[in-house]
């Protein structure tokens, strides 16, 4: 059985510009409100509305039912980030990630649509369909397949090879993606921290927009 959220908000997450979200009508489907923070950018048409930038199942919140309301957006952070490779750390000023939390501690769904978990040996991650990266190129398997074979298994890219994580007693996942909206991790031993790790405060990277293949090609390291 995959694990899906039955909460009601937009999931922009990392991959994703930040939408307001407005009460569904009765009898109907939810209405999305353009954020005022980028309404200047899709009046002038540098950024699609926000019913094009969705996927087709977005992540809902029920933020009234948390005793919660939307804060103010747009201002200043000031914080000691000093290079700019710092900038992977403005994860932690945000909760955005495959699987999460929540308040309770419970993991959950949060960029995934689902997940599936078997004996703590194979986990099948369900994407959510028609989910794009900010730049509009879609958020499909394809992302997770070039980081794990370009990227992450690439020696002069990634010299220690994978992430420790991904390592279950010495030995490294069998990795797929049966289709567009599937990537499938199994080990033959248990690795049962794996979903923990993909919800920590900073969580491990494993995918890379494939656009980023204009600058490194699939195979340019392989030989």
């Amino acid at each position: 059985m995959f694990k899906a959220p039955h909460s009601v908000l937009a999931l922009t997450a990392t991959l994703l510009l930040a939408p307001l979200f407005a009460p569904p009508a009765a009898h109907a489907g939810p209405h999305f409100v353009e954020s005022p923070f980028w309404q200047d950018e899709v009046s002038s048409g540098n950024m699609p509305p926000v019913s094009e930038r969705l996927p087709d199942v977005p992540l809902m919140v029920d933020l009234a039912a948390k005793g919660r309301a939307f804060g103010q957006q747009g201002g200043t952070l000031n914080t000691m980030v000093t290079r700019s490779k710092d900038i992977r750390q403005m994860v932690v000023y945000g909760y955005a990630r495959l699987v999460g939390y929540t308040e309770d501690y419970t993991l959950q769904p949060d960029i995934l649509l689902g997940y599936e978990n078997e004996g703590n040996r194979r986990y099948t991650l369900k994407l959510r369909p028609g989910h794009r990266w900010s730049s509009g190129d879609p958020f499909t398997s394809a992302d997770f397949e070039y980081w794990w074979k370009d990227i992450a298994n690439t020696p002069l890219l990634s010299p220690a090879g994978p992430p420790d994580f991904l390592y279950s007693e010495g030995q490294l996942p069998q990795v797929s993606f049966p289709d567009a909206a599937t990537v499938i991790y199994q080990w033959d031993t248990p690795n049962p921290q794996f979903l923990q790790n993909l919800a920590q405060a900073r969580p491990p990277f494993i995918l890379s927009s494939v656009s980023l293949s204009e600058t490194v090609p699939r195979g340019l390291c392989n030989g």
